[in-house]
């Protein structure tokens, strides 16, 4: 057991609309305590703010800045993990909002150097403040899981996959007038924030492309989604999210928006294609599904990026 008590804190209405952000957040505390630090979730079973030695605090949105300024008085050390990522340049409140987060903070911790560029392009973060730990993936998406329990259920043989919540920077709409014309149905999982976006993106779509709400974290269900589509496809404007991640460890074929965020994980193992280019992600599609697989990928995943492991390192900068 670490001598360390870790209290985790996010903005007040992150869990309205759970995405993958709230459930990374789920898992981190849950692997915390695998690697033996006391750690709770700020909510009503959570214990009074002075038994805690640490506050690790998801997100810079503003809905939680007054929670933090609050912590920060009691003269708790705040680490940020902001999980974010701008597409366009934001407003002079966005940057406002985020450098108040950034002020608060003891340390701000990004998982990925590309993150960390996205933010410091834009704003001035001290550099002592500044720490890169590994994003963490549950070890279960490597197990095999029931080959035919997705396929029966759905009614489908061979898909693309796309998980993830439907909304605009994730750009599902654009790559479904791409790839209307595909033979191979295109099944989506998650759920959505604008509902015009996602009944556009339904509308658009051919009549054998399937919307799937989104599946538990680390289900049986979803694991055998993964592992036996043709194609696992994430083509956002912002840059694919741990469930890529999920598909490579599971063995799945791969093809993502060319970006800082995937090369820097991937390398020139899977396929990229522009994201704002429909050409570019037909031909894409077309040369991933001729592919064979990279069992490398599989391999160097595990190496770095699984829970509770990937952890270790924020653990030391939680103790600090």
């Amino acid at each position: 057991m670490v001598d360390l008590n870790v209290l985790i804190t996010t903005y007040h209405q992150a869990f309205l609309n759970k995405g993958g952000g709230e459930v990374e957040l789920v898992e981190v505390a849950s692997n915390l305590k695998e690697l033996g630090v006391k750690t709770d979730i700020y909510g009503p079973i959570s214990r009074p703010l002075d038994t805690y030695d640490v506050v690790l605090h998801f997100s810079m949105h503003g809905g939680g800045l007054e929670l933090l300024r609050h912590i920060k008085k009691a003269n708790k050390r705040i680490i940020l993990w902001p999980n974010l990522w701008w597409v366009s340049n934001p407003s002079e409140p966005e940057l406002d909002v985020a450098m108040s987060h950034i002020t608060l903070a003891d340390a701000v911790v990004f998982k990925s150097n590309a993150e960390m560029k996205n933010l410091t392009s834009r704003l001035s973060v001290p550099k002592e403040k500044i720490h890169i730990i590994p994003a963490g993936i549950d070890p279960c998406f490597g197990y095999p899981a029931d080959k035919d329990m997705f396929k029966v259920i759905y009614k489908v043989d061979e898909y693309i996959l796309w998980l993830g919540i439907i909304e605009e920077r994730k750009n599902q709409l654009f790559c479904i007038n791409a790839l209307k014309n595909i033979e191979l149905p295109i099944v989506f999982i998650g759920n959505y924030r604008n509902r015009d976006y996602y009944e556009a993106c339904k509308a658009t779509a051919p009549k054998h492309f399937k919307f799937l709400p989104s599946m538990p974290a680390k289900s049986e269900i979803l694991r055998s989604a993964i592992q036996n589509c043709q194609l696992f496809f994430e083509v956002p404007l912002d840059h694919p999210g741990l469930s890529a991640l999920e598909a490579g460890l599971a063995g799945a074929t791969l093809v993502l928006s060319d970006d800082a965020w995937s090369k820097e994980h991937f390398g020139k193992k899977i396929t990229y294609v522009d994201p704002k280019s429909q050409e570019s992600i037909v031909k894409g599609v077309k040369i991933a599904l001729n592919n064979t697989k990279d069992s490398t990928i599989n391999r160097m995943i595990h190496n770095k990026h699984l829970y509770p492991q990937a952890l270790e390192q924020l653990v030391r900068i939680l103790k600090v």
